[in-house]
C-alpha cells in the first residue's frame, strides 16, 4: 500500500489538483479505475514538473542535460526539493487507510492548534522591544495562573452544589 503525505501549503487555503469525473460506462469498477489513474497520472506529472522548476531555479540541474529519465525522480527527492511555506510549513501528517484527505488536514489542523502555531507565527511577524515582550510574557503568565485557580474555584463550586451546599 502506498502511503500519502499531505502537506498544507499555505495558511489561507489550499492549492490542489481538482478533476471532474467523464459519464461512467456500464463496467463501473473499471470506469473508476480508470478515472483514479488519470488523477494520479495528472498528480505525477505536475509534481515532476515542479520539481523540475524548482531544480532548474536552484541551479542544481541544467536546462540542456535535463532528460525524461531525471524527470522521474524519487518521492524523496521530489519532497526534499519543493519549497515548504506558511504557518504548517514542515509539519506533515500521513493519510490513514481511507485516503481522506479531508481527514488529514482536520489533524493537521488540530495538530497546529494545539501547538499554537499561528499565534506564534504571528507574534514572529513583528519587532517588539525587550521591555515589551517581557511585559507581554509577564501579563500572559498572570492570565495562564489566574484562569487555572479560577478553573480550580469552579470545580468546588460544582462539587459544593453536588453534595448540596
Amino acid at each position: 500500500m502506498i502511503s500519502t503525505i499531505v502537506r498544507r501549503r499555505c495558511f489561507t487555503g489550499i492549492r490542489a489538483l481538482s478533476y471532474t469525473p467523464q459519464k461512467l460506462n456500464s463496467d463501473l469498477p473499471q470506469s473508476i479505475l480508470k478515472l483514479s489513474q488519470q488523477a494520479n497520472s495528472q498528480l505525477e506529472n505536475a509534481a515532476v514538473n515542479k520539481v523540475q522548476n524548482g531544480l532548474l531555479k536552484s541551479g542544481l540541474l541544467d536546462r540542456n542535460t535535463f532528460t525524461e529519465k531525471e524527470a522521474t525522480l524519487s518521492p524523496r527527492m521530489a519532497a526534499a526539493s519543493t519549497p515548504l511555506m506558511g504557518v504548517e510549513a514542515g509539519r506533515t501528517v500521513a493519510v490513514g487507510r481511507d485516503g481522506n484527505p479531508r481527514t488529514a488536514f482536520r489533524k493537521l489542523q488540530s495538530m497546529t492548534t494545539s501547538l499554537g502555531i499561528r499565534q506564534k507565527f504571528y507574534a514572529d511577524q513583528f519587532y517588539l522591544k525587550p521591555s515589551k515582550k517581557k511585559l507581554q510574557r509577564r501579563i500572559k503568565n498572570k492570565k495562564i495562573r489566574f484562569m487555572g485557580a479560577f478553573r480550580n474555584l469552579l470545580s468546588k463550586v460544582k462539587d459544593a452544589r453536588r453534595r448540596g451546599y
